[in-house]
C-alpha cells in the first residue's frame, strides 16, 4: 500500500506533472512530521521542496568553471 498525501490548489498546467509524486522517506518525514495533517497547498509544497532541495539550485556557478568549460577539449590535445 502506498502512502498518499493531498496537494490542493494545483494550477492546471501542473496537474499532470503532480499526478504522481514520489518522495523518499526522509523527505516525506520532513514534509509531514508524525501527527501532522497529510494535506498541503501547491504553494506550500513548492516552498517546502525549495527549502529541502533549493540549496543546490541557489549556489552560484563559479565563473572560472563556466569560462573554462569550452576549452577543456582543446587544452587536452597535443
Amino acid at each position: 500500500m502506498e502512502d498518499f498525501f493531498v496537494v490542493t490548489g494545483v494550477p492546471s498546467s501542473q496537474q499532470a506533472a503532480s499526478a504522481r509524486l514520489s518522495v523518499n522517506i526522509a523527505v516525506r518525514r520532513e514534509l509531514f512530521p508524525p501527527g501532522s495533517p497529510r494535506d498541503i497547498s501547491w504553494g506550500e509544497l513548492k516552498r517546502s521542496f525549495l527549502d529541502i532541495y533549493g540549496h543546490a539550485t541557489k549556489e552560484p556557478v563559479d565563473p572560472r568553471i563556466r569560462a573554462g568549460s569550452g576549452r577543456v577539449g582543446a587544452s587536452g590535445r597535443k
